[in-house]
C-alpha cells in the first residue's frame, strides 16, 4: 500500500538510524565487557572486543561518510561531467590562491585536499552506477550494513566464549531490521547467515582447528565438546531469528498500511477544506447550505460581509424577506423534486447599512451522507457588474456618436488634403522637367561635336565591315540550316536510342563525312566512360583502333570536355594529331565532345577521307551543331530518368501500400487462448517485415521464457542457443534492441525487448534477410506494436488471476 520512494531518501534515513544504532552499541558491548571481565570475573580477554569496537567505530566512521556522500549523489544531474568541473575548479582555486598568497595558502591545503577526496569517491561512486553487485550503490547500503554487523557479532562470540556467549542473542538486531525494511524473505535469509556462522564457529571449534576462548571459569563445563549443544542450538536460533524476521516484517507492513491510510485521509480532508476556502473566495456574498424547508445548516459569508450573520439553525425564508419575496421557496422545492440546478437572478436586497444591491442565486442538489437531500445556495453579488454594464452601454452609445462626427470631419479633410497634394505635384513635376530639358540641351550640344568625328570613323568601318557582312550572312546561313536541324530533333527527344541514330545520320548528311558513331555516357566517373568507348560495338573498329592502342588519345574529351582531331597537321593547344596517309587520300579522324553547359553527355566519332580546305572550321561548326543537339540529348536522358524512376517510386508505393495493409490486419488481430497465442499476430508480422523466422517469448515473474509462437512451423518451439545468449543480454539491458549476423544462415537476428513501463514481459527475435534502414524502422515499429500487445495481454491475464483470487478469499 505504500507508494515507492524513488528518490531514495527513505533508504538513506534508515541507513543513518542503523549507523546511530551502532554507535550507541560500541559504549555498551565495551561496558559489558569491563563488567564481565572485572566485575564477574570471566575468563575472556578485554583486548579483542577492544579492538574489535575500535574497528567497528572505523567502519561506522566510513559509513557515516558513504552516507552523508550518497546523499551528494542524489543531487547530482550531470554524472560524472559535473564532477570532473568541479575537481578542475578546486585545483584551479587552490593554484591561483598558491599564486596570490604563496606559502600562506598552504594552509587551505588539508581543506582542498578533503574536498578533492570527497568528489574523487564521488567520482567513483558515479562510476559504479548500474553495476550489479555494486555494495557501495544507495540500493546495497541497507545489505551492506547487516552483512557486516552479523561479521562484527560472529567475531565477538569467537572472542568471548564461542557457544557459550550471550552475545549472539544481538544477532537478532540486525535480523530484525532486515525484515523491517527488506522484506521477509531478505530478511529470512540473513537470519540463515547469522545461525549459520553460528553454527560454522561452533564446529570449527569443536573440530579445534581454532582455539576455543572460554567464558566462563574453569570450574565450570565445556560447552564446546558438545556438538549436539551447536546443531541444537543452530536449529534454535534460526527458528527464532526467522520468527522475528517475519514478525518484524508483518509489523511494518501494518504500521505502512496504516500510514498510508492515514495520509489519504489527511489528504482529503486537505483537499475538502481547500475547496471550502476556494469557493468562500469566489463567492461574493454567502453560501448556504440548508435543507428541505429551507433551514440553515451550514453557512459562510464571503468577501462581502452583506448577509447578516447568526444564521445557523434559522430559516433562510423568514431570516431574508427578499427572498421569499422573489419565491425561492418554491424554487427550492422545485430543485428537490427535479434534481437540477436552478438560478433566481437579479433579486433586489437591502443591507443592514442601508444600501441596496442586487443578487443573483444559484441552488444545487446535493445529498448528504446519509442520501437527505440538501441544497446548495450560492449567493453573488452583481449591483456592481450591472452598473458597469449600464455604463458601458452609455459609452458605446457616445462613442458610436463621436466616431461618425470624426468620419465626417475626416473625409473633409482628407478631400482639401487631395487637392493641395495634387497641385504640389503637378508644381514639382513642371519644375523637374524644365531642369531636365536644360540639362539635355547642353549635353547634346556636347555630343553632337563628337558625333561628327564618329561619322567619319565610322564610313571608314563601313567599308571592312562590308567584307566581312558577307562572310557572316554565309556563316549564319549555314548555322541556320543546323538550328533547323536541331529543331527538328528536338520534336522527337523523347526517345534517346531513335534520337542518337538520327543525330549520327544528319550528321553524316550535313558535313558529309564517311562513318559517324554518337556515344552517349552512362556513368559520370571518366575512367568508366573510357572503358564504355573501348568496349563499344556500335562504332566501326576503324575509329577505335588509335584509342586501344593509346587510350590516352581520349584524355581532352574525357577529362576537359576538348575535341581530339586526328590529321595530317598537328595542333598542341586544341586537340592530339597525327598523319595517317595513304598516297595522295588523307584520312581524318576526330573524336568530339557533346556538352551541355559544363556537363558532357557523351562523345561524336567521325571519320573521313580526302582533302579538307579548313578542317578548324569544319570542326568548328560540328562542334556548334553537337551543342545544339546537346539540348535534345539532355531532355532525352531525364525522360529516361524519369521513367526509371517513376518506376521506382511505383514499386516503392505497391510495398508501402502492402506494409500499410499489414499493420491495419496486425492491429485487428487479438490473441487467442490456444498454446500459441501469438502464431497469427507472428506470422503477420513477419509478412510485414519479410521475415525468415521470429519468436516471441513472454517472460514471468519467476524468470522463465514462455515461447508464444513461432513463424516456421518446421522448426521447434523452444529457443536455439543464439537466442537465448540474446535473451540474457537483453534481460540485463531491457532498454536496448540487438542486432546479430548470423553468417551461418547468411540472415541478421534482430532481438527487442518488450517493456510495460519499467517491466520486462516478453522479446521478440526477427531473422531478416538484410538490415537495412528502412526495413530496422519498420520492425522497430512492429515492435512496439507487439510490446503493447503483449503488455495488454499480460495485464487481462493477471486481472484475471488477482479477481479470481479475490473472489476465491471473499468466498471463504
Amino acid at each position: 500500500m505504500e507508494q515507492p520512494n524513488r528518490s531514495g531518501l527513505r533508504e538513506l534515513q534508515i541507513a543513518q538510524g542503523l549507523v546511530a544504532l551502532r554507535w550507541a552499541a560500541i559504549p555498551i558491548l565495551f561496558g559489558f565487557s569491563l563488567l564481565a571481565t572485572h566485575v564477574f570475573r570471566m575468563s575472556f580477554q578485554i583486548t579483542p572486543i577492544y579492538v574489535l569496537c575500535c574497528v567497528l567505530a572505523v567502519l561506522n566512521v566510513f559509513f557515516t561518510v558513504h552516507i552523508a556522500l550518497l546523499s551528494r549523489q542524489l543531487v547530482l544531474r550531470r554524472g560524472t561531467q559535473v564532477l570532473k568541473r568541479y575537481l578542475l575548479s578546486l585545483i584551479s582555486q587552490f593554484s591561483g590562491r598558491l599564486r596570490e598568497n604563496g606559502i600562506r595558502s598552504m594552509f587551505g591545503l588539508p581543506r582542498a585536499a578533503l574536498k578533492i577526496t570527497g568528489a574523487l569517491y564521488l567520482f567513483l561512486l558515479e562510476s559504479l552506477r548500474g553495476v550489479r553487485f555494486n555494495l557501495l550503490s544507495l540500493d546495497n547500503i541497507m545489505h551492506t550494513q547487516v552483512i557486516m554487523d552479523i561479521l562484527m557479532l560472529t567475531l565477538l562470540v569467537r572472542f568471548t566464549g564461542s557457544a557459550e556467549s550471550p552475545l549472539i542473542f544481538l544477532s537478532v538486531i540486525p535480523v530484525i531490521v532486515a525484515g523491517a525494511v527488506m522484506g521477509f524473505y531478505t530478511g529470512g535469509a540473513y537470519a540463515m547467515l547469522a545461525a549459520a556462522t553460528y553454527l560454522a564457529l561452533c564446529l570449527l571449534i569443536n573440530a579445534r582447528l581454532l582455539t576455543h576462548i572460554k567464558f566462563y571459569g574453569p570450574q565450570i563445563g565445556d560447552l564446546s565438546n558438545s556438538p549436539e549443544w551447536a546443531i541444537s542450538s543452530f536449529f534454535t536460533m534460526f527458528v527464532a531469528l526467522l520468527g522475528t524476521a517475519y514478525l518484524s516484517h508483518s509489523l511494518t507492513s501494518i504500521f505502512k498500511e496504516r500510514i498510508f491510510f492515514l495520509n489519504q485521509l489527511l489528504d482529503k480532508n486537505r483537499r475538502e477544506a481547500v475547496a471550502q476556502v476556494n469557493v468562500a473566495e469566489h463567492v461574493q456574498a454567502a453560501w448556504f447550505m440548508l435543507d428541505g424547508q429551507g433551514t440553515v445548516l451550514k453557512y459562510k459569508r464571503g468577501r462581502v460581509a452583506m448577509i447578516p450573520g447568526n444564521l445557523l439553525g434559522k430559516n433562510i425564508l423568514e431570516t431574508v424577506p427578499a427572498f421569499k419575496q422573489y419565491g425561492m421557496g418554491y424554487v427550492i422545492q422545485s430543485v428537490l423534486t427535479g434534481g437540477r440546478p436552478r438560478e433566481i437572478e437579479r433579486i433586489k436586497f437591502q443591507a443592514g447599512e442601508g444600501t441596496t444591491h442586487t443578487l443573483s442565486c444559484r441552488l444545487i442538489p446535493l445529498p448528504d451522507s446519509e442520501k437527505r437531500p440538501l441544497i446548495l445556495l450560492m449567493v453573488d453579488d452583481i449591483t456592481e457588474p450591472l452598473f458597469h454594464q449600464e455604463r458601458v452601454e452609455e459609452l458605446k452609445h457616445s462613442l458610436d456618436t463621436a466616431q461618425i462626427e470624426l468620419e465626417k470631419t475626416s473625409l473633409e479633410g482628407k478631400e482639401a488634403n487631395q487637392q493641395l497634394m495634387k497641385t504640389l505635384k503637378l508644381a514639382s513635376e513642371r519644375s523637374v522637367e524644365i531642369q531636365t530639358l536644360t540639362q539635355t540641351i547642353k549635353r547634346l550640344e556636347s555630343v553632337n561635336g563628337g558625333l561628327e568625328t564618329q561619322v567619319a570613323s565610322l564610313q571608314q568601318e563601313n567599308a571592312g565591315l562590308k567584307s566581312s557582312n558577307d562572310a557572316l550572312a554565309a556563316d549564319i546561313g549555314y548555322k541556320q540550316v543546323i538550328l533547323e536541324e536541331v529543331i527538328e530533333l528536338l520534336k522527337n527527344s523523347t526517345q534517346l536510342d531513335a534520337l542518337a541514330a538520327l543525330i549520327e545520320r544528319r550528321t553524316k548528311t550535313l558535313f558529309k563525312l564517311d562513318h559517324t558513331c554518337l556515344h552517349i555516357f552512362r556513368s559520370p566517373a571518366a575512367p568508366t566512360r573510357l572503358t564504355e568507348i573501348l568496349d563499344t560495338r556500335k562504332a566501326s573498329p576503324r575509329l577505335l583502333d588509335l584509342p586501344r592502342k593509346n587510350p590516352k588519345v581520349l584524355e581532352p574529351v574525357l577529362n576537359e570536355g576538348q575535341p581530339v582531331v586526328i590529321k595530317a597537321e598537328v595542333h598542341p593547344d586544341k586537340s592530339a594529331a597525327m598523319t595517317i596517309s595513304s598516297g595522295p587520300v588523307q584520312r581524318l579522324v576526330a573524336y568530339i565532345p557533346v556538352r551541355h553547359g559544363k556537363e558532357v553527355l557523351g562523345m561524336m566519332m567521325l571519320e573521313r577521307y580526302g582533302q579538307e580546305e579548313s578542317p578548324e572550321k569544319m570542326i568548328s561548326m560540328l562542334t556548334y551543331y553537337l551543342s545544339h543537339t546537346a539540348i535534345a540529348l539532355k531532355n532525352a536522358i531525364a525522360t529516361r530518368n524519369l521513367e526509371v524512376q517513376q518506376q521506382t517510386l511505383t514499386h516503392t508505393i505497391k510495398s508501402l501500400e502492402t506494409q500499410i495493409e499489414g499493420f491495419l490486419e496486425l492491429s485487428r488481430i487479438t490473441p487467442d487462448q490456444s498454446d500459441q497465442p501469438y502464431q497469427k499476430y507472428l506470422r503477420a508480422l513477419g509478412r510485414i517485415c519479410g521475415a525468415v523466422d521470429g519468436i516471441i517469448l513472454r517472460l514471468h515473474n519467476d524468470g522463465t521464457a514462455q515461447p508464444l509462437a513461432r513463424i516456421d512451423a518446421t522448426r521447434p518451439l523452444a529457443m536455439r542457443p543464439l537466442e537465448e545468449k540474446v535473451l540474457k543480454t537483453l534481460r540485463a539491458n531491457p532498454a536496448h534492441k540487438a542486432v546479430i549476423k548470423e553468417a551461418s544462415e547468411g540472415v541478421t537476428l534482430l532481438g527487442y525487448p518488450l517493456n510495460q513501463g519499467q517491466r520486462l514481459v516478453g522479446v521478440l527475435f526477427m531473422q531478416v534477410p538484410n538490415a537495412d534502414p528502412g526495413l530496422l524502422g519498420i520492425v522497430d515499429v512492429a515492435a512496439k506494436l507487439a510490446a503493447e500487445s503483449l503488455g495488454l495481454f499480460v495485464l487481462n491475464e493477471e486481472k484475471e488471476l488477482w479477481e479470481n483470487f479475490y473472489k476465491a478469499n471473499l468466498t471463504a
